[in-house]
């Protein structure tokens, strides 16, 4: 007789009817194994409950999907996320070149159906479960959006520049040195905004942010494709220039550069027009990073020095003069000192 709870058999009771009957030890033997069967299979039902219950409850999105594909059972959390029913739609609606459950890929992924892109983890794990005659995976899915987002607004903070939003020094550096240990000739040229100071003192730093932004801009629009603008600090900027660094073609960029940021630039009202001094360094061999940057630097010194609004290359006899004013600048200050 089934032991009945509410609606469902919970135990198995066997009833006596006959008080002078005695049981041999192979009626026991058989009684003791259809009560371990009955055991097995409430103990089964009672966990494919919980485990159903937990299914349906999780915070976590969860889908029951058949061998084939196919999705058998999805719980209120995933339907939330990809906002709708999912029963007996294809995997491959929501995880795109994955056809069966085998094929699913782990990890981090993208996930289709959403009414914004989202970003998933995925775990999965066959179980076999009493009332279903074939085994099925079940698909754990947490939203890593979120996460993922800051882990790329972080990556971005470290390499770029908030305010104009280019690349910074960091990244000019690294690339720099990948494109000298690649052998790629390249170049520099270092930007720098004149008499930037004038317009920060005279109309306050706000309108010189949105100078800077607009010099960012036009530096952006004035280069070819594969060359890299960076705000290198300040009112400096620097580019990187690769495979074509003749003369030629670096005066032309310099050009450029001056021209483009020589157009007025309106603040409010208030019409200024800016320019700038550019410093060419090309790589020679055995430069490092440091090398061209700072040859770059004192082409750039020597391009203000001579009268700003203009751009100036460098060579070796620049580096002199510039290293002969730097020892006499410390002579005659260690002579005030004195």
């Amino acid at each position: 007789v089934p032991v009945m709870v509410r609606t469902r058999a919970e135990a198995l009771l066997v009833i006596q009817t006959d008080a002078d009957l005695r049981w041999s030890e192979k009626e026991m033997s058989a009684l003791t194994s259809l009560a371990t069967v009955v055991h097995e299979v409430l103990d089964r039902d009672r966990a494919d409950r919980l485990f159903s219950t937990t299914f349906r409850s999780a915070p976590t999105g969860q889908l029951r999907v058949a061998a084939t594909g196919r999705v058998v059972a999805a719980n209120e959390s995933f339907e939330a996320l990809v906002g709708g029913p999912c029963v007996g739609r294809p995997l491959s609606d929501f995880f795109p070149d994955t056809a069966t459950p085998s094929s699913l890929v782990t990890g981090e992924t993208r996930i289709e159906g959403c009414d914004a892109a989202r970003w998933v983890r995925v775990r999965t794990a066959e179980v076999r479960l009493v009332h279903e005659v074939e085994p099925v995976t079940v698909v754990h899915v947490e939203d890593a959006t979120a996460e993922r987002s800051n882990r790329e607004r972080l990556r971005w903070e470290a390499t770029h520049d908030e305010l104009t939003g280019l690349a910074n020094r960091r990244v000019l550096g690294e690339e720099l040195e990948a494109t000298i240990d690649a052998g790629r000739p390249c170049a520099m040229l270092m930007v720098d905004v004149d008499r930037f100071k004038v317009v920060n003192d005279s109309l306050g730093h706000t309108a010189g942010d949105a100078v800077l932004q607009r010099i960012a801009d036009r530096l952006r629009r004035s280069l070819r494709g594969h060359d890299r603008v960076c705000r290198f600090g300040g009112d400096e900027f620097a580019v990187l220039v690769r495979d074509d660094v003749s003369d030629l073609a670096l005066a032309a960029a310099a050009r450029r550069s001056i021209e483009m940021l020589r157009l007025p630039v309106d603040l409010d009202g208030t019409v200024i027009i800016p320019t700038c001094s550019v410093g060419i360094a090309v790589r020679r061999p055995g430069d490092d990073v440091e090398a061209v940057m700072r040859h770059a630097d004192a082409a750039l010194y020597e391009a203000k020095a001579l009268g700003r609004d203009r751009y100036e290359f460098f060579d070796d006899s620049r580096r002199d003069l510039l290293q002969h004013r730097l020892r006499l600048e410390t002579t005659i200050r260690q002579g005030l000192l004195a």
